[in-house]
């Protein structure tokens, strides 16, 4: 076999591509990966999009948590060896910090990468965006949501929000990374959790997960909540978290608004009763730490996570899998490439 399947963006708002890549050996400090799993997440609609500005580095493979086997590895590579079932992450862990790989398609286009791409049959990628893990089996369509969703919610609940058992928590949006902070609110003892979202068909998972469902028309006017996570980066929602903090609490902003937006806030006098707002920093994931200590937590709720996962598909099937993103049952789509 001489080539494999990518997705790849070729143009800013349009639809990713599915092209054969030539395979290519890895280099100083990089890793070769048969990947297994992969899931989407809202940093590539951001991509796709140009939320942040003009991408520079098209065309490109893509995505950025996944689930994999090693098949090589290049010089100097001492943590990963040939054969290693490996979590791809897009935090930083252990072993060289280096670019991804770069390939030709069979038409001739030259594509890049960066440190991890996972929405191919193949990648390679820096040594420091994979970590090995043992005894994971039967948790394939989980694991790549150790590589995003489930670790920069874990960080935010556990290390940047410090969630107790006197907390009463809101989350806005209950996309997969808000059902992601909804499960591990109840598994840190919050007093209570309530998922706000303008989807009343996200209310059977959300119950699912040991929270409350509502829309912010039912809660903007209650402002008791001493943990708020906002996830959509609608200005709109930014906006009313202040509203809905109690005093002495904490904002974290997890959703990224569009480069160059304002936001406004209502009586910010409020701000000055002890709360607290800042930007979730990935959950301050470290993944040679915090890996397997939540793939603990994901063999003890494996039931439990399976919900996170609403839709399966197929390489072929990514653009519909973008698609699903959007419909109101959505939770996380796994790409399968088994």
């Amino acid at each position: 076999m001489d080539s494999f399947r990518a997705a790849v963006l070729r143009q800013q708002n349009e639809p990713l591509a599915v092209l054969n890549l030539n395979h290519t050996k890895p280099k100083i400090g990089q890793v070769k990966i048969r990947m297994i799993t992969s899931s989407l997440c809202g940093a590539q609609v951001n991509e796709i999009s140009g939320k942040k500005g003009p991408d520079k580095f098209l065309p490109h493979c893509m995505g950025h948590e996944g689930f994999g086997e090693v098949v090589a590895i290049g010089p100097s590579v001492t943590n990963i060896k040939v054969g290693d079932s490996v979590i791809l992450h897009w935090k930083p862990g252990n072993g060289c910090d280096v670019l991804g790989g770069s390939y030709k398609s069979s038409c001739g286009l030259t594509v890049g990468s960066g440190p991890v791409t996972t929405f191919s049959e193949y990648t390679i990628i820096s040594e420091n965006r994979c970590t090995p893990v043992t005894n994971v089996q039967s948790m394939e369509s989980i694991l790549p949501l150790v590589g995003c969703a489930l670790s920069t919610s874990f960080g935010a609940v556990k290390k940047e929000a410090n969630v107790s058992s006197n907390d009463e928590v809101i989350i806005i949006g209950a996309g997969g990374l808000g059902q992601c902070l909804a499960f591990w609110c109840n598994i840190f003892g919050a007093k209570s959790v309530t998922v706000v979202d303008v989807h009343p068909e996200k209310a059977a998972i959300v119950k699912k997960l040991g929270a409350k469902f509502a829309t912010l028309d039912e809660v903007k006017n209650c402002g008791g909540y001493s943990k708020v996570f906002e996830t959509t980066g609608v200005i709109q929602n930014i906006s009313q978290t202040l509203q809905l903090a109690s005093k002495e609490a904490n904002i974290l902003l997890i959703g990224q608004p569009m480069t160059g937006t304002s936001i406004t806030f209502d009586n910010f006098l409020k701000f000055f009763d002890g709360i607290s707002i800042a930007p979730s920093m990935g959950g301050h994931f470290n993944p040679a730490v915090d890996t397997e200590n939540i793939l603990g937590f994901c063999r003890t709720h494996h039931e439990v996570l399976k919900q996170l996962v609403s839709h399966r598909i197929t390489l072929n099937d990514i653009n519909k899998g973008f698609d699903m993103m959007k419909q109101p049952d959505a939770g996380r789509v796994v790409v399968d490439f088994a």
